[in-house]
């Protein structure tokens, strides 16, 4: 950095807010000083803004693709999720929200404007739905990062330790990222990170807590069985395909094929493995497989819905943030939590 820096009071705030210098960080973060440093410590002081603008920045360098001008076709753009460039997002991860982040204090910015924290389904349609509708409503949009904090989980589950397992998954969360890039830009989402994520007791005590819940609980228990019930062939249909027949060798379709007896006089087992190759060049989320032994290339595959009730609750109060869902479940946990402290349900809903 120079030595030269100087931050007028009509200037963009540093932070990456996008207010100016004077409504922001003046007085409270001495940025002139932070930015004359040969350190990383400014990244600390950064709004949630902030930090999404560098981890997009960060996502272009680990797929090493330039960010004014994208990839020239579907293929190139899956060809980057190397497991190098896995490794180098997730570093990212840890990197913009380090483990001694304080996501109450993070979360103060947000506190003067009118939020939505969504915890609903995480599919791109659904999510782009409840952003819409709710924008109506609030200033901004809180969404959960999708993201797997490589710190919270287990060797076996570290997307930095194993990034050939992650390969599908960061491929649809940076799908993700990049579909809200404008409502990111024009300051109406912003992904955070929830307290759970840095505090592992925190984490597994709201476990036994929603667990409890759940079990002394049948209306709840019975309308989160049934939402999943309802949802499983929804899921199945967009996802069972990739998972069970373009991710499989073709020497096991060829098998298939033959066993089942699914030829005919103008349909082939040739002519079947062309479409397969075919829908694996189109489908958005199908990946080759690496180079190696088939067998012991397994992927995770996470159905989230951003947090849990209990921690959604807990960040939406660092934030001031009203809860947006999609999940009948999470909706009753809402109306009995609203029970509980005596506030007339129809003159809330």
């Amino acid at each position: 950095m120079g030595h030269k820096i100087k931050i007028g009071r009509n200037d963009p705030c540093p932070c990456g807010s996008v207010k100016k210098f004077k409504h922001c960080c003046e007085g409270k973060i001495a940025w002139t000083q932070l930015l004359r440093e040969r350190t990383d410590r400014w990244k600390k002081h950064l709004s949630v803004r902030g930090r999404n603008a560098l981890f997009i920045n960060k996502v272009f360098e680990a797929l090493q693709f330039d960010n004014t001008k994208p990839p020239k076709s579907l293929l190139d753009f899956k060809a980057a999720f190397t497991p190098k460039a896995v490794k180098a997002i997730h570093e990212a991860v840890i990197d913009i929200w380090p483990p001694d982040t304080d996501m109450s204090s993070v979360l103060q910015s947000t506190k003067n404007d009118v939020s939505g924290l969504y915890v609903g389904e995480y599919f791109i349609d659904k999510i782009i739905r409840g952003v819409t509708r709710h924008s109506l409503y609030a200033d901004k949009i809180l969404l959960i990062d999708p993201f797997t904090y490589p710190l919270s989980v287990k060797e076996q589950y570290n997307p930095i330790l194993v990034p050939e397992q992650f390969r599908s998954q960061t491929l649809k969360n940076v799908d993700m990222w990049f579909h809200m890039i404008p409502w990111i830009e024009a300051g109406i989402v912003e992904f955070i990170r929830t307290p759970a994520d840095f505090d592992h007791k925190l984490n597994w005590e709201s476990l036994i807590r929603q667990k409890q819940k759940f079990e002394n609980n049948e209306e709840l228990k019975k309308t989160l069985e049934e939402f999943v019930d309802e949802r499983l062939d929804e899921y199945m249909e967009r996802d069972a395909e990739r998972m069970l027949l373009l991710s499989a060798p073709d020497a096991y379709i060829r098998k298939i094929f033959k066993e089942l007896n699914l030829g005919e006089d103008d349909f082939d087992e040739e002519d079947f493995i062309s479409v397969v190759h075919q829908k694996r060049k189109e489908d958005p989320y199908y990946l080759d497989p690496l180079e190696g032994d088939y067998e012991k290339q397994s992927e995770f595959h996470i159905y989230s819905t951003g947090a849990s009730y209990d921690i959604a609750k807990l960040t939406a109060s660092y934030s001031n943030s009203y809860l947006v869902t999609d999940i009948p479940s999470k909706w009753k946990e809402i109306e009995i939590d609203r029970a509980d402290s005596g506030i007339d349900q129809s003159d809330w809903s």
